[in-house]
């Protein structure tokens, strides 16, 4: 998979298409209800992307959230093999591949459907 190819990687047009691939997969219930949380590039200056799971699992991006909504980063190279499936989201923690900040007891619940996502978006890498 060639990360250079359609919307640059983590770039707001690549998380458009994130949301697009997303809510027409078919398994959005997984991550029903999971509120709003933020992904940075750890080793970029970009500005974090906000997104916000309905109570039907359907996404879109936002503005903002609040200060104690999850917060993930990671470097560009991380996300790139998170996304490709070359470890799960909890190794990704456990590792410290994924830095986490945030609600614990709020994430824990959907670890699944957080690889869930990975895999839809695998076919934008």
């Amino acid at each position: 998979m060639d990360a250079n190819e359609g919307p640059d990687l983590l770039s707001p047009a690549w998380w458009d298409a994130a949301v697009e691939a997303w809510n027409a997969s078919g398994h959005t219930a997984h991550l029903a209800r999971f509120g709003t949380a933020v992904f940075r590039l750890s080793d970029a200056p970009a500005p974090g992307i906000w997104m916000h799971w309905d109570s039907h699992g359907r996404v879109e991006r936002r503005p903002g959230g609040r200060r104690d909504d999850p917060d993930f980063s990671a470097t560009r190279q991380d996300w790139i093999d998170f996304f490709a499936g070359r470890f799960g989201y909890g190794m990704g923690v456990l590792r410290f591949k994924i830095r986490f900040r945030g609600p614990v007891r709020r994430v824990l619940p959907y670890t699944r459907g957080i690889n869930a996502f990975a895999r839809v978006c695998r076919s934008l890498l």
